[in-house]
């Protein structure tokens, strides 16, 4: 069943229409309007009525998440800021490079690129050090070994033989200071030097007179007997000790000396000093004492923490290395969103900023709007129902003068009833192309009454 409604009004909207801006500030760096040398004309200008595709961001996100890497040299991520640049502008790497139909224009970024070349190098570095397969076993294992709960020598074990060994210095110590009775306030302090110096010494003199000659009969080893008490007598005879064999002869005529000295020295020195400022050793010995004991039971506290992932270190190291590859997704995207990229089919229709210009982030830049899909706005007066069941038809004359009539064909997409009885606004979705490729009706036309010949609901 088909109707024909009063058309009151219709005019034309594109189906799809965007105003491209920056996610963030800048100085518009570059274009990259095609053909724009050939054409002999600013780059800006080259853009308008340019036909533009859309970028597949998805597949670029997708690709960035995989964390890709140079091929054999897994430290390595593959997508610097060159890399980037490359895919927006040429496609995918692997694939023949085709002309740049999405990418409009950047911003001069940089510090953003610097940021972006120190992560990835960084990254790499830290995969050598930590991540890589060999090093995190190494480490794995060494951990495991120094952080044992059970295993001898390891740091739990050292720490609790250190706070016994804190016990015991402080129970020595206690017990000296008061053994002592040194626990008050020292006011003064005393320090004493005793020395003691002693030395010996023996000397022997011999030699003849008057023809006289001295003998002595030795025999090694010679061991010299002790004077008598009455000194020494010179004259004929032999000198004894007991039992023992003479060990010294002097012959009538002959003379010598024998000596021997011995000295002792003792002294004592005692010297006090007192201070402005007043001790108290034994406290200050405790204060020490509990000091340690806290430093160790955080040390104890913090290792029995740590340990609690030890079985699960290579997770941890996974989780680690993701951490910093997500980090470098984000200044990658953060790169990627100084390019100003369509992500729709159309045409530029408007563009508003030159190069040098600062930009600020949600500014519009660049106007795309799709013009194979157009949207048509009518106002109708009809007496029955319309529904976004309802297929259209419309005849146009005298739209162009090359085109004498022209038939819309389309669907009924929106309903709204209007304030006035028996009448609709609604909004049909046509196909703006015709069978050569070339565009039917222009954005933001407005149909003349008189020029609708007919306009059916079918």
């Amino acid at each position: 069943m088909s109707a024909s409604p009063e058309v009151i009004s219709m005019k034309v909207r594109p189906l799809e229409s965007a105003h491209l801006c920056f996610e963030v500030d800048g100085i518009l760096g570059e274009t990259y309007a095609p053909n724009a040398a050939q054409m002999g004309m600013p780059p800006i200008l080259s853009w308008l009525g340019a036909q533009v595709t859309p970028f597949d961001f998805t597949a670029l996100y997708t690709t960035l998440m995989s964390v890709p890497t140079v091929s054999g040299e897994p430290s390595l991520l593959f997508y610097n800021f060159l890399e980037i640049q490359n895919y927006v502008l040429t496609g995918p790497p692997g694939y023949p490079p085709k002309p740049n139909t999405s990418t409009l224009f950047s911003l001069r970024a940089e510090p953003m690129k610097a940021a972006l070349q120190k992560a990835i190098n960084a990254r790499q570095n830290a995969y050598f050090a930590k991540y890589s397969h060999a090093a995190s076993t190494t480490i794995i294992k060494q951990m495991t070994e120094s952080y044992s709960q059970t295993k001898t020598g390891a740091k739990l074990e050292r720490l609790e033989q250190l706070s016994q060994i804190a016990d015991h210095q402080w129970n020595e110590l206690k017990g000296a200071y008061e053994k002592d009775k040194r626990t008050r306030v020292v006011r003064t302090t005393e320090s004493v030097l005793t020395s003691n110096t002693w030395s010996h010494g023996m000397t022997r003199d011999q030699g003849q007179t008057d023809g006289a000659s001295l003998v002595a009969n030795v025999a090694p080893p010679v061991t010299l007997p002790r004077l008598p008490p009455g000194g020494l007598q010179l004259g004929v005879g032999t000198f004894h000790d007991g039992d023992e064999d003479p060990a010294l002869t002097i012959e009538e005529g002959t003379s010598g000396d024998t000596s021997k000295n011995k000295e002792f020295v003792h002294e004592h020195q005692k010297i006090v000093n007192t201070d402005y400022g007043y001790r108290v050793p034994f406290l200050e010995n405790e204060a020490q004492y509990h000091r340690a004991k806290i430093s160790l039971i955080d040390q104890i506290c913090a290792h029995v923490a740590s340990n609690q992932n030890l079985k699960d270190l290579d997770t941890v190291f996974k989780n680690e290395l993701n951490s910093i590859d997500r980090d470098i997704y984000r200044l990658q995207i953060a790169y990627l969103n100084t390019f100003l990229i369509s992500p729709i089919y159309g045409t530029v229709t408007g563009v508003y900023k030159n190069i040098g210009e600062v930009v600020r982030a949600g500014e519009p830049i660049v106007r795309v709007e799709n013009n194979s899909m157009i949207l048509l706005v009518a106002v109708l007066k009809y007496r029955g129902k319309i529904s976004t069941d309802n297929r259209v038809q419309i005849v146009v004359t005298k739209l162009y003068e090359e085109l004498p009539l022209v038939t819309l064909d389309g669907h009924v997409v929106a309903v709204r009833g209007h304030l006035e009885d028996d009448r609709w606004e609604i909004i049909i979705r046509c196909v703006n192309v015709d069978s050569t490729g070339n565009t039917i009706v222009p954005f933001g036309y407005r149909f003349d009454h008189d020029n609708i010949t007919s306009f059916t609901l079918l």
